[in-house]
């Protein structure tokens, strides 16, 4: 994989992040494909109009009083299709200088898709820490 298409892979869980943390549903759903799929547990979202509305069902009804962090993924892929594993944690955040608790962590398991010059979410799913791996799901494979 070339080096200015995992920079967009990075750029791509940069901008979900603050884009759910800020409440721009639009703009989450634009980082799909349009017929992109989103899971998380027992919910699931298909389509960007899906997407949109779930993420203004589930959010909370702030911008900032959550905080998504992504860590360094790991990008496997050629071509226009890549798979991609990211750890993440969510924060609520309080006032300022109050403790923020974590409220999930996990693992992003991504199928990313160039489409044009832009490359975007075929399928997201964030599995919780201490679940079982859903069917289907692969790892990171160890370097060569």
């Amino acid at each position: 994989m070339k080096p200015k298409d995992i920079l967009a892979i990075q750029q791509l869980h940069a901008r979900y992040g603050q884009f759910v943390d800020d409440r721009r549903f639009a703009d989450i759903a634009a980082l799909f494909c349009e017929d992109g799929v989103w899971e998380a547990g027992p919910m699931r979202f298909v389509g960007r109009a899906e997407i949109e509305a779930g993420f203004e069902q589930i959010e909370r009804p702030e911008p900032g009083m959550v905080k998504h962090l992504t860590f360094n993924p790991v990008i496997e892929g050629d071509g226009d299709e890549a798979r991609v594993w990211a750890d993440a944690i969510a924060l609520t955040v309080g006032e300022p200088g109050e403790p923020c608790p974590v409220v999930a962590a996990g693992r992003y398991h991504d199928v990313v898709r160039r489409k044009g010059k832009h490359w975007r979410f075929a399928r997201r799913v964030f599995v919780y820490s201490r679940t079982p791996l859903p069917e289907g799901l692969g790892q990171a494979s160890s370097p060569a």
